[in-house]
């Protein structure tokens, strides 16, 4: 008889970074206070997919895949500059982001037609390059698709994605909107401009045009990069030091253990033959629990840091969201955008390097607290 032990694996330093960011990157959308607008945000889109379908090869692995986009997105950035630049500083959204968006504004021709120079296209298809480019009609709303989901599923209403964006193409062309942005991509903004009630009134079976109240407004777009407060800020990096500090004593705490536990399996296994079958029952089963236990240990070690991190975020959220919100009502801006959408944006419009400034002087660092947990071996 064989007698299996687990490898145990606690997460990856990289796994526990990229945990850590996916936690701090949930700052909730809130509403900013109200604001006097002098204009509105110029935007264009640019539709990657266009560009992943011409330059990269389906045949490539996963891995090749994404590095081939991260060259043509260096690629790209000096000619989405200047593009942003002709349209009178125009942040440039990733379209394939957008919930939908209207004629005018798609860079993509053009962006196209200057990679072509660079890259072989698989295919032949011409760009359709030509004349000046017209940012976006300037009005927007948004929609939470989440939101929309959870109660069209509670209350069984028939819904599909392309029921869905058959809806928001509706809201857009029934209030003359540019573009309808997804809610989770906003960080901060106006709580007037969302459209949900509205998808989920048409959803129900609501007939007939539903103007909204806020569709004619001109609104004023930031953006901040949720990643780069936890990578760049001084209580982000206090954060990473301690969870990377906190896994390394813990895989070598059970690493220790599962050696010693394998050392004993082995043992058992040497002298299982001369063990009555009742003996050896015991001995085995004896082996299974420790095993058993140091799984149990080590899941709920990494749940006590996972916990950890979900605390520490929202002590940071406290901190950070009042210096979001002063800043927003001091510059009369509607909306603070997640720079994940954005491929392009003036560097007057990101305020991640201010929002940095701000958190490091009033939070330098956070403790994660680490209940001891009772081991079980």
């Amino acid at each position: 008889m064989r007698i299996s032990i687990d490898q145990f694996r606690l997460l990856s330093k990289r796994a526990v970074f990229c945990g850590v960011a996916a936690a701090l990157a949930v700052l909730p959308a809130q509403a900013a206070g109200a604001a006097a607008n002098s204009g509105a945000s110029r935007v264009l889109t640019l539709d990657t997919s266009q560009i992943w379908a011409r330059y990269v090869d389906p045949g490539l692995s996963k891995k090749a895949a994404e590095a081939r986009k991260a060259d043509l997105m260096k690629a790209m950035q000096p000619l989405l500059q200047q593009l942003s630049d002709q349209a009178g500083g125009a942040i440039v959204f990733d379209k394939t982001a957008l919930l939908e968006s209207a004629n005018g504004g798609e860079i993509a021709p053009a962006v196209i037609a200057s990679l072509d120079k660079s890259y072989v296209p698989l295919s032949s298809t011409p760009s359709g390059a030509g004349g000046k480019i017209q940012p976006l009609n300037p009005h927007m709303l948004v929609v939470s698709k989440d939101a929309v989901s959870k109660i069209t599923e509670a209350e069984k209403i028939a819904n599909s994605p392309q029921r869905f964006s058959q809806i928001v193409k509706q809201i857009a062309a029934d209030n003359r909107l540019g573009f309808v942005l997804e809610r989770d991509a906003v960080v901060l903004g106006a709580g007037d401009l969302d459209a949900t009630s509205d998808a989920i009134y048409r959803l129900r079976g609501g007939r007939g045009r539903v103007p909204h109240p806020s569709a004619g407004r001109l609104v004023h777009i930031l953006v901040i990069n949720r990643n780069d407060i936890l990578q760049q800020s001084k209580v982000g990096k206090s954060i990473v030091a301690q969870v990377n500090d906190l896994t390394d004593a813990a895989k070598a705490e059970f690493a220790q253990r599962a050696n010693a536990l394998q050392q004993d399996s082995q043992t058992l296994n040497d002298k299982l033959a001369t063990l009555s079958p009742e003996e050896g029952d015991r001995e085995v089963a004896a082996i299974n629990a420790r095993q058993a236990a140091l799984q149990a240990d080590a899941q709920a070690r990494q749940q006590k840091i996972q916990d950890a991190i979900l605390a520490a975020r929202s002590k940071i959220e406290a901190v950070l969201g009042p210096i979001l919100r002063e800043m927003l009502d001091r510059r009369g801006v509607d909306l603070l955008v997640d720079n994940g959408v954005v491929l392009q944006a003036p560097s007057r419009f990101d305020v991640t390097a201010e929002s940095i400034a701000q958190l490091d002087a009033k939070m330098p660092s956070v403790a994660l607290d680490i209940p001891r947990v009772a081991l079980t071996h």
